[in-house]
């Protein structure tokens, strides 16, 4: 250790001492100003501060949560939405109001529930019906079908939404005889749920929302996309809640749309511009080709092509001489579009024209050599295999 460690050393230990000091004083010096003024004046100091909490929700209910919690596990599992919900109005019925609950899901299948929930009742009366034995309750819940397209629609939790309350056990067989009676083409199963207090205190936390969430849910919801509902036929434009997002992304699209058509235009132009003027000669060697090739077959009508083409140049260099005038815009552009009708009629010909019959034997000759070729090859590889291991044996 060198000095100038040892000297800051001894620099701080002597501000601590000192500040010690001063604390020590200042508490003998507050303790005696108290004492001393106490019987002297009658002035009420302000209380003191209360302990500093960090918990940015406390919660204000009087009620613990051990007083009004319930464990629930229903033996079949929970495999939809709504079955999950008519449990709970289920619970609601037979024991009161619940004032919250918590379901979780699968940590390796996002899309399945796990097999358990957790009830708080609103009033601890409720939490007295429940005894203190686990218990079998039986629950009626809807039959989901899983193969709709677009899964689970707001129709089918729509009725589960609103909270119920307690009913008593004459009301319930007075509403059983009811749905006896009545007409619901809705199908319903009896479940078994095994209910208990629960041993571990369960109370949901206060999650703030930050602003920088509210740019991603906007985004998930987007993508989400609402309730599938069946399109009617007249339907042209998407569902009124989802048109601002459908004309963000259509015109996003029309942009990204009209720079592409501006480039093409671009390049057409500088094409056009680069074209040389089509000569007399381009354009009678594709006409007599077209004549050539729509009588004669493919072979024939390429020999033809090129004796016109060479009588065309010929007939070309002689015309050479003479002072050829200003081509017309519209007529080059009638005798381009001619041209390219023509390259379509002649390649719709040659389609239709059959392949002849050497070229049939050429590729039916080039099969047999390759099967004979395989065969040559098998025969060598078993000829060697007997050299190699028949030969040591005789």
């Amino acid at each position: 250790m060198n000095h100038a460690s040892l000297r800051r050393s001894a620099v701080l230990l002597s501000c601590s001492r000192q500040l010690r000091a001063v604390r020590h004083c200042a508490q003998r010096t507050l303790a005696t100003a108290t004492e001393s003024d106490a019987s002297e004046s009658d002035i009420d100091f302000p209380p003191p501060l209360s302990a500093f909490s960090r918990k940015r929700y406390k919660s204000t209910d009087s009620i613990p949560p051990e007083a009004r919690s319930v464990f629930v596990r229903p033996w079949d599992g929970i495999s939809s939405m709504p079955e999950l919900l008519a449990m709970v109005r289920g619970i609601e019925r037979h024991y009161g109001r619940i004032r919250e609950y918590s379901v979780l899901r699968d940590y390796d299948f996002s899309a399945q529930y796990v097999p358990y929930f957790w009830v708080n009742f609103a009033d601890p009366a409720s939490l007295a019906l429940v005894p203190e034995t686990p218990s079998l309750l039986k629950i009626d819940v809807p039959v989901t079908d899983h193969a709709r397209p677009g899964g689970i629609g707001l129709d089918d939790i729509q009725s589960l939404l609103a909270p119920e309350d307690y009913v008593s056990s004459e009301d319930v067989a007075h509403e059983a005889t009811t749905k006896a009676t009545s007409t619901d083409e809705r199908k319903m199963v009896t479940v078994d749920l095994r209910i208990e207090r629960a041993k571990i205190p369960f109370e949901l936390g206060v999650h703030r929302r930050k602003p920088p969430n509210i740019g991603y849910f906007q985004g998930s919801f987007y993508e989400w996309g609402g309730f599938y509902k069946l399109p009617s036929l007249e339907a042209v434009h998407p569902a009124a809640t989802m048109r601002m997002g459908v004309e963000y992304r259509n015109r996003g699209r029309n942009i990204l749309k009209g720079a592409a058509d501006a480039d093409v235009t671009e390049e057409d132009a500088e094409d056009a511009e680069d074209t040389p003027d089509m000569p007399a000669k381009s354009a009678m060697a594709d006409e007599a080709a077209f004549a050539s090739s729509s009588t004669l077959s493919p072979i024939e009508a390429y020999v033809s092509y090129e004796h016109t083409a060479s009588d065309a140049a010929t007939s070309y260099e002689a015309t050479d001489a003479a002072p050829t005038p200003e081509p017309n815009p519209s007529a080059q552009a009638a005798r381009l579009s001619s041209k390219r009708e023509q390259i379509l009629a002649r390649a719709r010909v040659n389609a239709r024209t059959p392949l002849p019959a050497s070229a049939l034997q050429t590729g039916e000759e080039k099969r047999q050599q390759e099967r004979e070729e395989e065969k040559r090859v098998q025969t060598s590889v078993r000829e060697r295999l007997w050299r190699l291991v028949g030969s040591k044996w005789l």
